[in-house]
């Protein structure tokens, strides 16, 4: 379960996919097809570390997630609450 995730386009659909798939740290005993935040779901590994550094160890370069859809219906996020300038404007318009 990526985060940022294509599926997650507005901040109801975040707090919805967050709240079905992960606790946070600390904060209470997983359970329930649920994980902690920043692990890996033990249940998508049956074979524990050991797959775990298995799958890793075929990756050569470097691993990007990109959804490019990620809180896309999120109006003006980009610039709301930032200091725009002529090249910020650029970059997030």
């Amino acid at each position: 379960h990526c985060v940022p995730n294509d599926h997650v386009r507005t901040w109801k659909d975040y707090d919805e996919f967050f709240s079905r798939h992960f606790t946070n740290p600390g904060t209470g005993k997983p359970g329930d097809g649920k994980v902690e935040y920043g692990h890996v779901v033990t249940e998508e590994f049956p074979g524990g570390v050991a797959e775990v550094k298995e799958w890793l160890s075929r990756v050569r370069g470097n691993l990007v997630e990109m959804p490019l859809k990620f809180l896309i219906d999120v109006p003006d996020i980009a610039i709301e609450g930032l200091q725009l300038n002529s090249f910020t404007q650029e970059l997030y318009t």
